[in-house]
């Protein structure tokens, strides 16, 4: 068994130390400017992280995804609460949200540009539009999957509605929200970059941008790789903080004292 876990735990290095082996045979056949080899990427990763503008840049765009996201979240699982609890109404929202799905982002950018101008407003925007869907459907779903003994149960005991909600309703829907949290941020971030780099406002965007348009591909490349690594910390970091919040078993003990 020991010997299962340590073969499963070294399929991940060897899938990259691959990647990497070709990357490195095919950069010996193509120019830098098409295509940098490992070596001069990992250059141009090492030069922004000793760049200030890097971390300047890096702040702007978490700025962005946490702005977008946390709107996103008031709105998105505040609508999934209320129209969960009176789902007769889920058919007056649906075409909305079919719609803010159906639109792609890029059309959203557009219009928001004329909107906003060339700031950070249509990064946002889009940031708001694409992950609101995610999160009310995600959180409208939850309601289905609802202990429905706790709720018989919070209606025997005629415990108030704001702590059916507290104590029941809201842990039993942290599954559906922590993965649409995670889906809707990784979108998030992928717009963040997009509406930097297409509005030429200030974030990691700008910086692949620039680094497009001087034709510096090996910082392109260096780049790309950074926003990638950052995203792994900004998962893991929200993985943790919903982990560490209790679940709807331990509020239901507590509901009943």
């Amino acid at each position: 068994m020991m010997h299962s876990s340590i073969s499963r735990n070294k399929k991940p290095f060897t899938t990259i130390a691959v990647v990497i082996l070709v990357w490195q045979i095919a950069s010996l056949f193509t120019p830098d400017i098409m295509l940098p080899g490992p070596l001069l990427t990992l250059r141009g990763i090492s030069g922004f992280l000793q760049s200030p503008e890097f971390y300047t840049a890096l702040w702007y765009s978490l700025i962005k995804l946490v702005i977008g996201i946390g709107i996103a979240i008031v709105i998105g699982c505040g609508a999934g609460i209320l129209i969960g609890s009176m789902p007769k109404w889920y058919g007056y929202a649906e075409p909305i949200v079919d719609m803010m799905q159906s639109i792609p982002p890029i059309s959203w950018l557009g219009i928001s540009m004329i909107w906003f101008g060339l700031t950070t407003g249509p990064t946002i925007f889009i940031i708001i539009l694409a992950a609101t869907p995610i999160l009310f459907i995600n959180v409208y779903e939850g309601f289905a999957g609802i202990d429905k003994q706790l709720m018989q149960m919070g209606r025997l005991y005629q415990i108030p509605q704001k702590k059916i909600l507290r104590h029941i309703i809201l842990p039993s829907l942290k599954i559906p929200f922590k993965s649409g949290l995670l889906v809707a941020a990784g979108l998030g971030w992928k717009l963040t970059i997009m509406g930097e780099h297409l509005t030429l406002a200030k974030g990691l965007g700008n910086l692949l941008s620039q680094a497009r348009m001087n034709l510096e591909m090996y910082k392109v490349f260096a780049i790309s790789l950074l926003i990638a690594f950052l995203w792994f910390g900004i998962k893991f970091v929200l993985i943790r903080l919903l982990d560490s919040s209790p679940n709807s078993s331990s509020k239901a003990k507590e509901l009943t004292h």
